[in-house]
């Protein structure tokens, strides 16, 4: 029996705490494939770099960064946007 898994596409609007929300994720997804987009809106803290340094680690990671801070709102609907899920559908269920 072949079971094909769907892409997951999880969209995380951030200013700090990137890391350990990336291990749960990971935890949480097992073997299924998935991308994780942080959607960095201006962090103060090491945040970005943090995620650059995960991109790196592990091709499933993308970042979004914002040249200024707008709002959790408009970080994860940028995210879904830009999402490998919605490049191939075009509906949202």
């Amino acid at each position: 029996m072949v079971m094909i898994l769907g892409l997951i596409s999880v969209v995380v609007p951030c200013l700090s705490g990137t890391r350990s929300f990336y291990y749960k994720i990971c935890k949480i997804a097992g073997h299924a494939r998935f991308e994780l987009i942080f959607a960095d809106d201006v962090s103060m803290d090491d945040t970005l770099s943090t995620v650059k340094s995960l991109i790196k680690e592990d091709g499933q990671v993308r970042c979004i960064s914002f040249y200024k801070n707008f709002d959790k709102k408009v970080a994860t609907f940028v995210g879904l946007e830009k999402s490998c899920y919605l490049c191939r559908r075009k509906s949202v269920f």
